[in-house]
């Protein structure tokens, strides 16, 4: 890889981390005031930290075997 490539991707990782801090407070506030934070304020399962770990755990697998059978099917099935 050519070292201007190398400073183009540089100077773009370091934009892009400077945007995301100048919008990281005002997007902070819109989502711990949002009408989804409030409901899970009140709820059992988000408060106790292995019950939302299991329920994170659980999607990210759905995701991950959801996606595995998905490439499956495209390689066998004749999808590609």
């Amino acid at each position: 890889m050519p070292i201007t490539s190398l400073v183009i991707i540089g100077f773009l990782a370091v934009v892009v981390s400077t945007i995301a801090l100048l919008i990281r407070n005002p997007f902070a506030k819109k989502v711990t005031t949002s009408k989804m934070a409030e409901k899970l304020k009140g709820t059992d399962w988000f408060q106790s930290h292995w019950k939302a770990g299991l329920f994170l755990f659980g999607i990210n697998a759905g995701l991950f075997f959801g996606t595995g059978f998905l490439l499956l099917n495209y390689r066998f099935c004749g999808w590609g």
